[in-house]
């Protein structure tokens, strides 16, 4: 996907650019008014640094509220541009990003919507099966599709924890520990060089 500059990056370009500029004046600096401006200024910089190095996910959910959390803790080095809630959407919503085109945003109060670049890797979470999620690889071209793809096996027997029936502690607790874990995952993975190369990886 082509990338573009929104009006919200230029400005926090240009403020960044005028902050630089103010501290070449001496004078201007001893004004404690002027630090201040200086320092809101640097803070929205850094975050917009965060915002362009931080990689993009698909996120393929059960739950909005776990989904919230865990995307939370993805953060700095991944961000949530887009969580789904089925597989159908997972496959229509892949597909238009895969072709370029802006999609469907619809009952998605989690992800940023930044797609000015093509996310490479996608998350679902415990509770897709495998042939599931090898429908959605399928449909994005299968081997060729470019895509890292990660999902987590459930055990025989094993209950997935209700999060309506955890305290709030609890609950970010448990979204740290799963954040956690799929970070190292793709850590990995970037590391070895195969983002951007088709792959299937158990959580």
């Amino acid at each position: 996907m082509a990338s573009h500059i929104s009006p919200v990056v230029a400005i926090a370009v240009a403020l960044v650019t005028i902050a630089a500029f103010i501290r070449q004046l001496p004078a201007l600096r001893k004004t404690p008014w002027v630090n201040k401006i200086i320092s809101k200024i640097n803070d929205l910089g850094n975050g917009f640094n965060r915002a362009r190095t931080a990689r993009p996910v698909v996120l393929v959910g059960l739950n909005e509220a776990v989904g919230r959390r865990v995307s939370a803790h993805l953060m700095p080095e991944y961000e949530v541009v887009l969580e789904v809630f089925s597989i159908s959407r997972a496959k229509a919503e892949l597909t238009r990003i895969n072709r370029g085109q802006k999609p469907c945003t619809d009952g998605d109060n989690v992800g940023t919507h930044n797609f000015s670049r093509m996310p490479k890797h996608v998350i679902f979470s415990k509770g897709y099966r495998e042939k599931k999620v090898q429908e959605v690889r399928d449909a994005l071209g299968g081997t060729n599709s470019g895509i890292c793809w990660y999902w987590t096996p459930i055990l025989p027997g094993e209950q997935l924890p209700n999060p309506t029936q955890i305290d709030e502690q609890q609950a970010n607790a448990l979204a740290s520990m799963i954040a956690g874990h799929i970070k190292r995952t793709m850590n990995g993975v970037v590391e070895r060089g195969e983002e951007g190369k088709d792959g299937f990886y158990e959580l």
